[in-house]
């Protein structure tokens, strides 16, 4: 199935929507660069359109190996810098909320 490409995305920089991860922030840059759709994107991967905009807003936090590789190999980007990636959103969304209730 080939991807379709967009025109252009907004610049997530200057929307409150979006909270900052890097996993988001990796995923987000190569839609941007590739002018993907995340349904495009996502019909890749074989996963919901909402999953993939959850993750590049950084609403959610993909945690699973399978998914990871899948979306590795899709992208380029090396696994170990996903599962980094990964796991600095998570020791953030920790500290952040060990800090809430201080």
């Amino acid at each position: 199935m080939a991807m379709r490409k967009k025109k252009s995305r907004k610049d997530p920089s200057k929307d409150s929507f979006y909270r900052k991860t890097a996993i988001g922030d990796l995923l987000l840059r190569f839609l941007i660069k590739n002018k993907l759709t995340n349904k495009d994107f996502a019909e890749f991967l074989g996963v919901d359109e909402s999953y993939i905009s959850l993750i590049t807003r950084g609403r959610r936090i993909p945690q699973k190996i399978s998914f990871l590789r899948r979306l590795s190999q899709a992208t380029g980007i090396h696994l170990d810098i996903l599962q980094e990636a990964v796991l600095s959103d998570i020791r953030n969304l920790k500290e952040a909320s060990l800090s809430k209730e201080s």
